[in-house]
């Protein structure tokens, strides 16, 4: 029996196609798997396997050597093709402005704070006071409010504890040291020659007789205390109405005291400490007041 011409072998007879054809065919199924390929991996993706495509054809290209009498040699170069660049990094936020005067350095524990010199001669109480408030006994006058200046130590990273006190009992004084985070106070300011100075604040302080230095010790963030003044009325942050900020002596409503108790009476501890004028800049002096970590080493704290 004959299959020529047959229904059969018209059947199973493979027409081969045209090479336009082909041509045709092979681009509808690279395009149908770049649709699909993008699809599932997404564009970046497809990028770089087009990138890794350009380098593997780029690494086989046969590159002809000199001539020789005898032959042509080839030889192939390999092509490393260049790393895709990396997206850029997202900065990091390293300072913080929460109010206006403060800045908070969160990595490093630090918080500056924008202040006017407001004495330079006579007895100090504070180092540091609201307007309005103590600056016949005090240093600076920084700009924030003392609850903003609590807040951005928290922000710092510091943790507030309570004040320090004092109490007389049965014939007895008993003196009881803020606790907090131990904390350095510096300041920092320009010369009128342009002259960058940073110092630690017991620089600026000495006995009245001019023969000790300020103690080289830490200062602590007791953190002040709420009170309610009246019934039914919200609590207040005390400093907030008392305007201390950093203490000398220890009233205990401020915000940052000093870690040894100095009574705020004559009679428990005589007035002591006072302005030394020599190594500041002039009152109305715009410093920044530095409330860093109490270091176990280092020059911070000195």
């Amino acid at each position: 029996m004959s299959f020529t011409g047959s229904r059969f072998q018209r059947r199973h007879t493979r027409v081969q196609p045209t090479r336009r054809a082909r041509d045709t065919r092979g681009v509808t199924l690279a395009a149908s798997f770049l649709i699909w390929f993008v699809a599932a991996f997404g564009a970046a993706s497809v990028a770089a396997s087009v990138a890794g495509c350009r380098g593997v054809v780029a690494s086989t290209v046969p590159v002809a050597s000199p001539a020789t009498k005898d032959s042509a040699q080839v030889t192939r170069v390999s092509v490393t093709p260049p790393a895709p660049a990396s997206p850029p990094a997202t900065p990091r936020v390293t300072t913080l402005a929460p109010f206006p005067g403060v800045r908070v350095h969160p990595r490093t524990g630090v918080v500056e704070l924008a202040a006017i010199v407001c004495l330079d001669a006579g007895w100090l109480e504070q180092v540091a006071c609201s307007a309005g408030t103590r600056e016949h006994e005090s240093l600076l006058v920084p700009r924030a409010a003392p609850s903003q200046i609590h807040a951005a130590l928290l922000l710092a990273g510091h943790e507030p504890g309570a004040p320090g006190r004092w109490t007389y009992e049965n014939d007895q004084y008993a003196f009881h040291p803020p606790t907090g985070s131990k904390l350095a106070v510096r300041v920092r300011y320009r010369t009128p020659g342009g002259l960058e100075i940073e110092t630690p604040i017991r620089s600026w302080i000495r006995d009245h007789q001019g023969r000790r230095d300020f103690p080289l010790a830490p200062w602590v963030f007791g953190g002040s205390e709420m009170v309610q003044i009246a019934e039914g009325e919200p609590e207040r942050y005390v400093a907030d109405l008392s305007g201390s900020v950093v203490g000398l002596v220890t009233f205990g409503d401020e915000v940052v005291g000093f870690s040894r108790v100095l009574a705020d009476e004559a009679a428990v501890h005589a007035p002591e400490w006072e302005a030394r004028g020599e190594a500041m800049p002039p009152p109305g002096t715009e410093v920044s007041l530095i409330l860093g970590p109490w270091p176990d080493q280092g020059s911070l704290g000195q």
